[in-house]
């Protein structure tokens, strides 16, 4: 043979073993139709289980779950985000009892599988480790991974009525926290699908903190100011305090109710001034008291035992002696007609 025919047959032969290594790292051997590496389903998982699972690793939209190594991230491109390896990765990649080890390029995971002439075959799924170094890749069609069931405990939301805050006035005593009851198992996928999960023990239970409302009940109280309209209802608390609602809506808090005699004056009377004990002028709304029982100045609505309602009133003027009240009235024939009377009177707060 010359020596050009030599060298000719060393080349040939050269380039035909090349190929033959080529073709050889991820062939597929056994005559199956293959798939492409971007119809074919992805599962992403650590020690834990399974962290992700997708049909394809490229043209994702929105956020990608945080994997836990830094070999893997999220390249923009124009498709999307592609699920990538940074350069000089180490990957063992087994399929069928083989198994090869590679350093990636910064490329895809699609783009790297594709180099490596490893395509699956329509079956077959990509395993993707991340919890090993090097990232281990395996080809399978059967893949079973620990997991946890986790249900969802919601919280339960409780009103409870509260006599310090207003009517009307909500506050959050305690926020809710919804529990969980986590349960371990294993889940199992076949070809691309998740075809059963087993739990393996026993449940762990994080109980639910519920959800605490207070409602005010106590009333909104009035300002102060002169109404004769009738009681509605009242409202005692253990020590004798408490408040009265009024037809008209008003509510007043009261320190106590003290019975009493009540009697009536005016200005018309012979000898009576119109100027109070507090200097002002009298007038209806102002009353008279000894100010050893009542203290001038004090805000009190008075009723009497048969319902005449004088209403509410400022204690402003002095004259008489004990347990009585003495009623300011416009005229004397209103004083003589109200007489002498037991009545009711609350001291206002």
């Amino acid at each position: 043979m010359s020596r050009f025919l030599q060298e000719k047959f060393h080349i040939v032969r050269s380039l035909a073993l090349l190929l033959f290594l080529a073709l050889t790292v991820c062939v597929v051997g056994d005559g199956r139709a293959e798939a492409s590496v971007v119809d074919t389903w992805y599962l992403i998982v650590n020690e834990s289980g399974i962290i992700d699972s997708r049909a394809r690793l490229s043209e994702i939209k929105g956020a990608l779950p945080d994997y836990g190594t830094e070999a893997l991230f999220a390249a923009d491109t124009l498709r999307g985000k592609d699920v990538s390896f940074h350069a000089g990765t180490s990957v063992s990649l087994t399929r069928r009892d083989q198994t090869y080890r590679f350093a990636t390029q910064e490329e895809s995971v699609e783009d790297f599988l594709t180099r490596v002439h490893c395509v699956p075959g329509k079956a077959e799924m990509v395993v993707i480790d991340v919890s090993t170094d090097p990232i281990e890749i395996t080809f399978t069609a059967n893949y079973t991974a620990p997991c946890t069931i986790t249900e969802i405990l919601p919280y339960k939301t409780q009103r409870v009525e509260d006599s310090t805050l207003k009517v009307g006035t909500e506050l959050v005593a305690q926020t809710g926290v919804n529990g969980k009851r986590v349960t371990p198992g294993v889940v199992t996928w076949v070809s691309g699908k998740q075809v059963a999960s087993e739990v393996t023990g026993e449940a762990v239970e994080t109980p639910a903190v519920d959800h605490i409302i207070k409602v005010g009940t106590k009333p909104l109280i009035s300002e102060f100011h002169r109404t004769d309209s009738t009681i509605a209802s009242v409202s005692k608390n253990a020590d004798g305090s408490g408040t009265i609602t009024l037809e008209n809506g008003d509510v007043f808090a009261f320190s106590q109710v003290k019975h009493m005699t009540a009697t009536a004056y005016s200005g018309d009377e012979p000898g009576v001034s119109n100027r109070t004990a507090s200097g002002t002028i009298a007038h209806v709304g102002v009353v008279a008291v000894d100010r050893r029982v009542i203290p001038l100045g004090s805000k009190v609505y008075v009723v009497t035992d048969g319902g005449i309602v004088y209403g509410t009133a400022v204690a402003e003027d002095t004259g008489v002696i004990g347990n009585i009240i003495d009623l300011y009235m416009d005229t004397s024939r209103q004083c003589i007609n109200f007489g002498r009377r037991s009545c009711q009177v609350y001291i206002l707060k």
